[in-house]
């Protein structure tokens, strides 16, 4: 018998055993139909159940919710910037005034962040948002940048969205 054929009957009694092995250590695994019915149900019990959500109920609340913040964060800004206009922008002498603005800013973007926002307003919620950080900023900083940028948002959700100035 040459070197080449010891090798393969070697291999091939190897080949033989591990098909053996694997034979005798499978299990079979067997369902019966009552079983696989009762199964699928403990499936769907187990998962979370997500509740319903009335899309135009969240968009009324949504509507109902936002018109408030806004028409009240525009007032406080157009009160502020016409009692600093009255003074210099660069020198306003009420600091209390400009601290109880941006205290109420931050309490109205918390408000507004605590809304849940229907897919259609998700831009414009962004963009109130985006605002309401540059009027901070524009009165923290005294950034006359900010506050023209903060006060085109403002015109802009206005135009865009008339329903928030009804």
């Amino acid at each position: 018998m040459s070197k080449i054929a010891k090798i393969l009957l070697l291999l091939t009694f190897v080949a033989l055993l591990l098909v053996l092995y694997l034979i005798m250590s499978s299990q079979i695994i067997t369902v019966k139909p009552d079983e696989a019915n009762q199964a699928a149900p403990k499936k769907e019990q187990a998962a979370p159940q997500v509740p319903k959500v009335d899309l135009l109920q969240l968009e009324e609340n949504y509507k109902e919710n936002i018109i408030p913040i806004f028409k009240e964060f525009e007032q406080l800004v157009n009160d502020f910037w016409t009692i600093s206009s009255t003074t210099s922008f660069k020198e306003l002498t009420e600091k209390e005034e400009e601290n109880k603005v941006l205290e109420r800013i931050s309490e109205l973007k918390i408000g507004l962040m605590d809304l849940t926002v229907p897919e259609q307003y998700r831009d414009l919620h962004l963009g109130l948002v985006l605002c309401f950080s540059k009027i901070k900023n524009s009165i923290e900083t005294k950034s006359e940048t900010d506050k023209s940028d903060g006060l085109s948002l403002i015109g802009q959700v206005k135009n865009e969205h008339g329903w928030l100035v009804q």
